[in-house]
């Protein structure tokens, strides 16, 4: 007669965290990373690193995804400027957050890890896209870099007062953007931000109040007024 023995679930959780904690510790920092420097900027948290890495990508197998994890936790300001008394300290310091991440993160329903092989596979839960997209409106940036058509365009927001919270965070972001405040209602800017203004206004959820239009002339004293915004700023040639 054989017995068959069967790993408990307790015993099975345990197996996966030992596999997962070897996936992190064999893991080499790598030159680069899947995020760009601006948004890792953005980051403040190992966790972030991992959430939004894995939420870029949709779904990725851990053990690929973790030397890059590794290179952006080292951009971090938490740990960009703190000194170490060697590599392997400053590693096992990387290696505890991200761990701590994974298991945070995968607790509080951000992601699932799904054991594949001697890996993982990370996949992103809706959760984790809501912090996704938050993340993304932060990091909306205008492309100033450009060969700039000599044309303006304009964004005009005619926003309800009954979305004035709304309203509030899309004028703001606006100004982060670089835009110029021409008028009550009117924003301009000399590159083409449709794609950044229809994420942005849509995630608001005030897109039907928003239009963007391209325009080659304006007044000469507006134009002077924005030129010179643009000037100051080194944005326009």
């Amino acid at each position: 007669m054989v017995i068959m023995k069967t790993e408990t679930k307790s015993e099975t959780k345990s197996n996966e965290r030992a596999r997962l904690n070897m996936l992190i510790k064999s893991a080499k920092p790598d030159p680069g990373s899947a995020l760009s420097e601006k948004q890792i900027a953005v980051l403040k948290t190992a966790g972030e690193v991992v959430l939004i890495t894995a939420a870029v990508a949709g779904t990725l197998m851990l053990g690929a995804a973790l030397p890059g994890i590794f290179k952006a936790v080292s951009q971090l300001r938490r740990y960009k400027y703190q000194t170490y008394n060697s590599r392997r300290e400053r590693l096992n310091q990387y290696e505890k957050a991200i761990r701590r991440s994974l298991y945070y993160y995968k607790s509080q329903n951000y992601i699932d890890l799904i054991p594949v092989g001697e890996d993982f596979l990370v996949k992103v839960r809706q959760k984790g896209r809501r912090f996704e997209k938050k993340f993304n409106f932060d990091t909306t940036a205008i492309n100033f870099s450009g060969k700039w058509d000599r044309n303006w365009w304009l964004v005009l927001a005619d926003i309800p007062i009954k979305h004035k919270y709304a309203a509030d965070k899309f004028r703001k972001k606006l100004r982060q953007m670089r835009f110029y405040f021409l008028q009550r209602t009117v924003w301009i800017i000399p590159f083409d931000p449709r794609d950044e203004i229809d994420f942005v206004s849509s995630y608001l959820r005030i897109d039907q109040f928003v239009t963007v239009m391209k325009v080659s002339q304006l007044d000469p004293e507006d134009l002077t007024k924005v030129r010179k915004f643009y000037e100051k700023g080194k944005l326009l040639p």
